[in-house]
């Protein structure tokens, strides 16, 4: 196995970090909070080539291999996993599959307009009652004189409601489970097809994510990708080749989170140096580079096992479980390193903090212990008290402001800042205090 990059995914890798940095960086934090779908950036990845890496150029693909694509999905989810979201999705879970199971005149029909981002496609899969669980899914597809009749609901569908066709599993006869199993491409204009969008969401919040209702959604013969029995082996290997990408957009989290903590390390000063120049959070980082470089390995085998065509299923979901819980190691990692060296408390100000997203937009996030969820509904605290804690030392005094936070929220209330500001220019204007600790 080669760990060096060829020129050519140097050159792919560079495009799409540059490409993230003009188009995505800027406008993530508003469309986050916000909870906008950037429709306008999801035609931009089709026209540079990013939403169909992998697929043949004859279909308006790039014909890429899976580790270059692996490198555009790193590069868009260290900027942003609701932008990546849109490259899994339409290359992976509907792309890929068309691609391999459709019939020439389906991917001539509907892969262009996927990979230059002129329509979009959704994987609808996952249903409220059973997840997905693809064996025993309760959307139902019933034989008629044209065609099939479509019913029943999908839940979770990234796109949903942005997509102008829908990749739709449904069971044909309950009784044969997912030998029953069928997929079929259904425009989102047909009659009985209507989503609705759902909002609240703790993290991918610019994401789109809607929730589906087929209505006796009627579509032909010619809908159907492979033939009754194969949507089940459609489904896993549309889902294998999410994982892939799913686990290549977290190891660029891990890469954005340390590099975040990197710049902070080194811009933050505590007792006249960087805070780079102490051990505890030089090893903090070298522990955050250790997990993302293993992240970034199980990743490169499962796409140099693909390229190869080799069996990859154990390799890929490896690389995805693991890298899925990797940012949250790092991404907390990096949120303390900021959070109790720098004294202060987190500002929403700087651009890379969507590995932990869900938490820092939401001022009110709860960081208690697990013993302490019981009390989760308990009545907020009062206003902030301080206790002072002068300690001499041999020429000056370290002052110790202990906040009576019994609710232990992430983020201080404005009454809290306001009295925190008042005391800290009190100990800042006594020239016998050197030290404030916080």
């Amino acid at each position: 196995m080669d760990f060096t990059y060829s020129d050519e995914q140097k050159l792919i890798r560079e495009a799409a970090r540059e490409f993230a940095e003009r188009e995505i960086l800027p406008n993530i934090r508003d469309n986050d909070r916000e909870g906008r779908f950037d429709r306008g950036l999801a035609r931009k990845l089709g026209e540079i080539g990013f939403l169909g890496a992998p697929v043949a150029e004859e279909y308006g693909g790039r014909g890429l291999d899976y580790v270059s694509y692996g490198l555009i999905a790193e590069e868009i989810g260290r900027a942003d996993s609701s932008a990546r979201t849109v490259v899994s999705v339409c290359t992976s879970l509907v792309g890929g599959p068309i691609e391999k199971w459709g019939t020439e005149e389906q991917k001539q029909k509907w892969l262009p307009r996927l990979c230059s981002g002129e329509g979009l496609g959704c994987f609808g899969l996952t249903e409220p009652d059973t997840g997905s669980d693809a064996a025993n899914l309760r959307t139902r597809a019933k034989k008629t004189e044209n065609g099939w009749s479509i019913s029943g609901q999908k839940m979770w569908i990234s796109l949903g409601n942005v997509s102008d066709f829908a990749l739709i599993f449904a069971q044909t006869d309950p009784a044969l489970k997912h030998r029953g199993l069928a997929a079929f491409i259904v425009p989102t204009d047909s009659d009985g097809f209507t989503t609705q969008e759902i909002h609240g969401k703790l993290g991918l919040r610019s994401a789109d994510t809607a929730e589906i209702s087929l209505d006796e959604v009627e579509v032909g013969d010619d809908a159907m990708l492979g033939e009754v029995g194969d949507g089940f082996k459609v489904a896993m290997s549309a889902l294998e080749n999410g994982r892939y990408s799913v686990a290549a957009g977290c190891v660029g989290i891990c890469e954005g989170c340390v590099q975040s903590s990197i710049e902070y390390a080194k811009e933050r000063k505590q007792f006249g140096v960087p805070l780079a120049r102490f051990q505890l959070v030089q090893e903090m980082i070298a522990e955050m580079i250790v997990k993302r470089d293993a992240a970034r390995m199980l990743v490169w085998r499962a796409g140099h096992l693909k390229d190869g065509g080799k069996p990859n299923t154990t390799e890929t979901s490896i690389a995805k479980l693991g890298r899925v819980r990797e940012p949250s190691d790092p991404g907390p990692r990096r949120l303390r390193l900021r959070r109790r060296l720098s004294g202060r408390a987190l500002p929403a100000r700087r651009p890379r903090h969507h590995a932990l997203r869900g938490h820092l937009a939401d001022p009110e996030a709860d960081h208690r212990p697990r013993r302490d969820r019981d009390q989760r509904n308990a009545p907020a605290a009062g206003v902030l008290t301080l206790a002072l804690v002068e300690v001499s030392l041999d020429d000056f005094h370290v002052a110790l402001v202990r906040l009576n936070r019994p609710e232990a929220r992430n983020a201080l209330s404005p009454e809290m800042r306001e009295e925190l500001a008042t005391s800290l220019e009190r100990l800042d204007a006594d020239p016998e205090v050197r030290c404030i600790v916080i």
